[in-house]
């Protein structure tokens, strides 16, 4: 392990570099975790409000305002990058590809979900069960594609 990845990125700097150490006897310098005082308030800051847009994308999605929970989610991207620390990219493709679904977009669905099929995969998909939900969900997106191919023709 050479950094802080492997913890959750909304988590306050301190609490990640205490579970890296009490879990891997780790002690994190990346710089993320050696920033200066006012870089790393600035990137908790961020980290907050990803933190709550990602909980207001799970409300929008349970109540069916799936346009609305795309929109957020892409702003989850833009503001990861501004805070240089993308969000896990097969997560991040997963959530799109489920939203589009829901949103009735086949077509973006699908290609969501093959970037996050590809993503688990050379990630060497240390948890092989994201690789696999990700597999059959874009079997049963291709599948529904070709009901509605057939429809048609």
């Amino acid at each position: 392990m050479t950094d802080c990845q492997d913890t959750p990125l909304e988590t306050p700097t301190e609490t990640r570099r205490q579970y890296l150490k009490d879990h891997w006897d780790f002690d994190c310098d990346c710089s993320l975790c050696r920033g200066s005082v006012g870089d790393l308030e600035e990137s908790e800051g961020w980290r907050q409000k990803i933190k709550s847009l990602k909980e207001t994308i799970v409300n929008a999605r349970s109540e069916g305002f799936y346009p609305d929970a795309i929109t957020m989610t892409e702003e989850w991207l833009m503001f990861s990058e501004w805070d240089r620390v993308p969000p896990f990219m097969p997560e991040y493709h997963d959530v799109l590809a489920d939203l589009y679904s829901l949103n009735g977009d086949i077509v973006n669905a699908t290609r969501y979900a093959r970037m996050a099929v590809d993503g688990w995969a050379r990630f060497g998909s240390v948890d092989d069960n994201d690789l696999e939900k990700a597999r059959v969900f874009l079997a049963r997106l291709d599948k529904l594609s070709e009901k509605r191919r057939s429809v048609r023709s």
